[in-house]
C-alpha cells in the first residue's frame, strides 16, 4: 500500500466509529471479554502468541518482537493485545484508543499471521485466563515480552504469595523474552538461575532481537514527535505516517485535538455525517484555532 493510500485511511470514519463501538463493548462488559478487531482467524490457532502493550504509538520494537516470535518457529499466530484497563491514564496524552487500534489494523495487513485483540483485563494472568477461555482450541499460549517485563513479573514485591501466583500464570502460558538495552540472553539465564526462580525457568525462553531495536520505546517516539522531530528510526511505516499526518504527539496537539473533536461531532451527527469530508473538516477546524 502506498503512503497516500495509508494516510487516506486515517480518515475512514465508518471504521473509526466501529472501533469506538468495539471499545465500548469490551470496556463496559462486566465479565472478562476479548474481541478480535484485526487479522487472523482465531478458531484455527494452535500456537498463539500474545504481545500486550499500550501501543502509544506502535513502534518498530513491537513489530520486531512479533516478527521474531513468528520466525522462532514456536508460534503460528501473534496477536497485539490492547487492554482497556491498563491504559486509561494515557488516554489524554497521545493517540486515542480507536486510533491506536486503527494503526494496529493497518500494520496487521502486512502479514496474515498477525492480528489485534481488544481485552478488558490488564494483568497477565487475567489475560491468559481470558484467552484460554475464549480460544480453547489453542494448544499453546506464549506471551512476547521484553527483559524488563519478566524482571517485573518475577519480582516478589508485586505479590502477596508470589509462588502461588506464578504457578498459576506459568500453568496457563509461557514467555518468550527479548533483550532490552544491554540485558540479553545471558542476563535472562542469570535471572532464571536464581534459586527462587528455578521452578519457573522451563516456562521462559529467550528470543533474539536486532541490537538496534533493543532500546526502542514508545516514550522516546512520543518525546521526539513532541519536539517537532520525526521519529523515523522508532516507528514502522503505518505509525510514522500516522504521527506525521495527525500530529497526535505534538505539543500542543492542535491538529490532533481538532481531529478528535470533529470525529466526536460526526458520531453525534449519525447518518447526517455520511459523505462529509473528515480530513477537510479537520483542516478547517485546525485553521480556525490558529
Amino acid at each position: 500500500m502506498d503512503e497516500a493510500t495509508t494516510r487516506a485511511r486515517f480518515y475512514d470514519v465508518p471504521r473509526l466509529l466501529a472501533l469506538r463501538r468495539a471499545l465500548r463493548r469490551v470496556a463496559n462488559a462486566a465479565e472478562p471479554r476479548a474481541e478480535p478487531v484485526a487479522g487472523v482467524e482465531l478458531s484455527d490457532a494452535r500456537r498463539l502468541g500474545l504481545l500486550p502493550g499500550s501501543f502509544n504509538p506502535l513502534t518498530r520494537g513491537h513489530s520486531a518482537l512479533a516478527e521474531a516470535g513468528l520466525a522462532s518457529g514456536a508460534l503460528d499466530l501473534v496477536l497485539f493485545s490492547l487492554s482497556t484497563h491498563t491504559i486509561d491514564k494515557e488516554v489524554l496524552r497521545g493517540a486515542s484508543l480507536e486510533d491506536r487500534l486503527l494503526v494496529l489494523q493497518l500494520a496487521c495487513e502486512r502479514d496474515p499471521r498477525l492480528g489485534t485483540l481488544l481485552v478488558n483485563r490488564g494483568l497477565y494472568v487475567d489475560q491468559a485466563t481470558l484467552i484460554r477461555t475464549a480460544f480453547p482450541g489453542a494448544d499453546e499460549l506464549q506471551f512476547l515480552v521484553g527483559f524488563d517485563k519478566i524482571v517485573q513479573i518475577l519480582d516478589p514485591r508485586y505479590y502477596v504469595d508470589r509462588d502461588a501466583a506464578l504457578e498459576r500464570l506459568f500453568g496457563l502460558a509461557h514467555f518468550l523474552v527479548a533483550p532490552r538495552w544491554s540485558d540479553g540472553s545471558e542476563a535472562l539465564m542469570a535471572l532464571l538461575a536464581l534459586p527462587e526462580n528455578c521452578p519457573f525457568a522451563a516456562a521462559v525462553r529467550p528470543l533474539e532481537l536486532p541490537s538496534a531495536l533493543r532500546d526502542v520505546a514508545s516514550s522516546q517516539a512520543r518525546a521526539a514527535a513532541a519536539s517537532g522531530a520525526t521519529p523515523n528510526h522508532e516507528l514502522p511505516p503505518e505509525s510514522q505516517a500516522f504521527v506525521e499526518e495527525t500530529g497526535a504527539y505534538e505539543d500542543p496537539p492542535g491538529r490532533y485535538s481538532a481531529r478528535l473533536d470533529v470525529l466526536e461531532a460526526l458520531e453525534r451527527a449519525g447518518d447526517a455525517a455520511e459523505g462529509l469530508d473528515f480530513r477537510g473538516l479537520v483542516d478547517r477546524a485546525t485553521g480556525e484555532r490558529v
